[in-house]
């Protein structure tokens, strides 16, 4: 804002992280997060794809458009450097709003409630209001 006050901010993701030391309460996570994107088809996506891997924005700035403006500027600044599309794993209605606004393309969505009878695994994920599924949608840049 206009006193130098952070209102949101993006961090991307522009590689896998390999050979990570997984916690056990923490293993269930990572496997749901593994199979939703594998069953995104992440592989096919453009060699030089970079990950929008977090987008916030301060209570009081939302709905004022700062997100819009900062995904805008993040898909100008990722084009510049050289990639070719940009990704997004969110489970926010809000976020999955945002993008597909943009004209972001949706690539996967699982209803949380469905990932124990998809996956075969007995794992029962809460959700609340506004955050049942789990999306993965792209853009070209």
């Amino acid at each position: 804002d206009s006193t130098g006050t952070i209102i949101g901010f993006i961090i991307n993701k522009t590689e896998n992280q390999v050979n990570q030391q997984i916690q056990p309460d923490r293993a269930e996570l990572v496997d749901y997060l593994h199979f939703v994107e594998e069953n995104a088809k992440l592989d096919q996506l453009p060699e030089r794809t970079i990950e929008l891997r977090v987008l916030s924005v301060s209570k009081e700035w939302r709905g004022r458009g700062v997100a819009r403006r900062l995904t805008e500027e993040n898909m100008r600044l990722a084009k510049a450097a050289g990639f070719e599309a940009m990704t997004v794993c969110c489970g926010s209605e809000y976020t999955a709003k945002l993008v597909r606004r943009m004209g972001w393309r949706e690539l996967y969505r699982l209803a949380h409630k469905d990932y124990p009878t998809l996956s075969g695994r007995d794992v029962h994920l809460k959700s609340v209001p506004g955050h049942e599924y789990i999306y993965y949608y792209v853009v070209n840049l």
